[in-house]
């Protein structure tokens, strides 16, 4: 997929659009089933004006995007049944890892200001999910891969799938696939949506292939888990009518001219069809194949009466319901059931190591709860081009074996509240961070900055790390909207953002405010995870990458100016969360002097008993 990423059969989302197959409906009074990974990349690269990439992301710009589209389909009586995805199986390793290399591509591009290429900021997921929660809106997350749940669900209602992804192609369903960017839903005319509908039986007419080889095509054209390497001879021996300037088009086009002429003749199942066509396949290729992974492919295609999963093989009861209800990550299942984790590369300065080194301390503690002992082996990026893999130890908290006990993943939602908080804010290296007066809804977004502060002092000692803070401060009061509409805050700050939209990034800039993303991310994560011992915040309101940016990029910008602008409620918010970290910042400072003053005596005392031993 050209948006965002490529999923299913490469060029077939462009060989349907070709061929003229799409019908034209109108949508009112319906079902739909929505493919959510694919429908929050496609609003997100899509929204007019364009959402920030570059920057570290939009956020609250994504949420108003979202409403609206959910919005919009209320308004037209259309209800929506979100489906999102989880882990992926082993067979899909290979594809996740070159998907990684892919959007390390993208990523360093995008750092040197190419408009050709799209990166989702690390926390639209988490965002889609909330505003999902906040309307009320019923949404699956599946524990693996959610095509089968989507499809059989769509079939179940009758009713068509919302995608991008030409997987849906493949599947046999009854109501069809709608392309997001053929649904217009920013055009409600007489309380209907106009689309384009894909039909799975219109193009085995057009083609002439039995709609039971459909599954074998995406096999033998190459989707996430299977391609036949047949070095340009399907298209020597079936050439299209008219060469096109795209060889993957022809290609594909002469693989469903050679399956039109695979000879069924007395063949009643689909599986005895599927593998003859499979078997002449590897014929006309002459190669010696393994057939299995093919077989594996086309099965993938089946639809049976898929229900939503209740049960994710190693996981414990509790943490089933709480990914089903959208309370605990997905990233939960690769970690248990593969001992992985994929780190997206990110739009930063890549000539310093990963943002996500940043966060490891937290990934530490995640892996220690769900793995006990064992290594997590992570992929990330090694340099700007590479990416490398690297197993990592977990940690686990400071507490007696009673305690450690009570931290048992079979049993962790039954821990004592404060023996979780306990292990988030030892994780956060915040035990003694003062959070008596901060509101509940900021206290996690608080301890946050205060270890991403701690981890730049230690790691970036020449960087305006206290600029950086302040900007994200502000940043934080602007998100709570405690300002009326057109109150002088809300202008300066909106005036900055559309300022920061048109700035070229700054790699030391925009590597401070990846790492405190990273940060922030794997602590929403972890405390998820440990049943939240602090309040899940508002991701959309925290961070704005343009007005962070803008903030920092020049020093004609006084904190102390914009300060003057705020409301009462916006001044007492802001001191609050400054005091608290200001008041941690001092206490480790005299920390660090004592450190230090204890160190000079030991040495001393050590100087003189050497002295006092060379005397004698």
């Amino acid at each position: 997929m050209s948006l965002c990423e490529t999923m299913g059969v490469q060029k077939l989302d462009n060989l349907v659009d070709e061929s003229k197959l799409l019908e034209d409906i109108t949508l009112k009074n319906t079902d739909i089933v929505i493919d959510a990974p694919n429908v929050y990349y496609f609003l997100y690269f899509n929204s007019v004006p364009k959402l920030d990439q570059s920057h570290g992301g939009d956020y609250s710009g994504f949420k108003e995007e979202v409403c609206r589209f959910f919005q919009a389909l209320q308004d037209c009586k259309v209800t929506p049944h979100v489906i999102l995805d989880g882990g992926s199986g082993p067979e899909k390793f290979e594809t996740l890892k070159s998907r990684l290399q892919n959007k390390l591509v993208n990523a360093k591009k995008m750092a040197e200001g190419s408009p050709d290429s799209n990166i989702l900021p690390p926390l639209i997921k988490d965002v889609f999910k909330q505003v999902l929660t906040e309307r009320n809106l019923q949404f699956e997350e599946s524990f693996g891969e959610a095509d089968p749940r989507i499809a059989s669900l769509a079939n179940e209602l009758g009713c068509p799938v919302l995608s991008h992804d030409s997987d849906f192609y493949i599947y046999d369903l009854e109501g069809g696939v709608l392309p997001p960017s053929k649904f217009l839903w920013k055009v409600t005319e007489g309380g209907q949506i106009t689309a384009k509908c894909y039909r799975r039986s219109e193009f085995c007419t057009r083609f002439s292939i039995d709609p039971a080889l459909m599954s074998v095509f995406a096999s033998i054209a190459g989707n996430d888990y299977s391609r036949l390497e047949d070095k340009g001879k399907f298209v020597k021996k079936y050439p299209p009518c008219k060469m096109s300037n795209n060889w993957k088009l022809d290609r594909l086009r002469a693989l469903l001219e050679f399956l039109s002429t695979v000879n069924l003749r007395n063949l009643q199942d689909s599986e005895e069809k599927q593998k003859k066509a499979l078997k002449e396949a590897f014929m006309l290729v002459n190669v010696q194949m393994d057939e299995r992974p093919f077989l594996e492919s086309i099965r993938k295609y089946n639809i049976g009466p898929v229900k939503a999963e209740t049960h994710g093989g190693v996981l414990a009861q509790w943490m089933c319901d709480k990914i089903q209800e959208g309370k605990l990550t997905s990233f939960v299942t690769d970690v248990l059931h593969h001992k992985r984790m994929m780190l997206t590369p990110l739009v930063e300065d890549f000539s310093q190591p990963s943002s996500y080194s940043a966060a490891l301390h937290i990934r530490q503690y995640f892996y220690g709860l769900l793995l006990g002992q064992e290594l997590c082996t992570e992929f990330d990026r090694v340099d700007e081009k590479s990416v490398s893999q690297k197993d990592v130890r977990p940690l686990h908290p400071s507490v007696s074996q009673d305690k450690l006990q009570q931290l048992q993943l079979q049993h962790l939602d039954q821990a004592p509240e404060d023996l979780r908080r306990h292990v988030l804010m030892e994780a956060l290296e915040s035990p003694d961070l003062v959070l008596g007066n901060v509101p509940d809804h900021m206290k996690l977004p608080l301890c946050v900055t205060n270890f991403w502060w701690k981890y730049r002092q230690r790691n970036h000692t020449t960087a305006p790390n206290k600029q950086y803070v302040c900007a994200l401060l502000l940043g934080f009061v602007y998100g709570e909207h405690l300002d009326p509409p057109g109150g002088e805050f809300n202008r300066r700050m909106e005036a900055l953002k559309d300022e920061g939209n048109m700035l070229q990034l700054q790699p030391d800039v925009a590597h401070a405010f990846c790492q405190w993303q990273c940060c922030f991310r794997q602590s929403l994560h972890l405390n998820q995870l440990l049943c939240f011992p602090l309040t899940e915040p508002y991701c959309s309101r925290l961070y704005c990458g343009p007005l962070l940016h803008r903030l920092t990029a020049e020093s004609e910008i006084k904190p102390d100016t914009i300060k003057g602008l705020m409301n009462e409620k916006q001044r007492g918010l802001f001191d609050i969360i400054h005091h608290s970290l200001e008041h941690e910042a001092l206490r480790q400072e005299r920390r660090g002097r004592k450190h230090k003053i204890e160190k000079e005596l030991d040495n001393n005392m050590q100087k003189k008993n050497r002295h006092n031993v060379e005397s004698k």
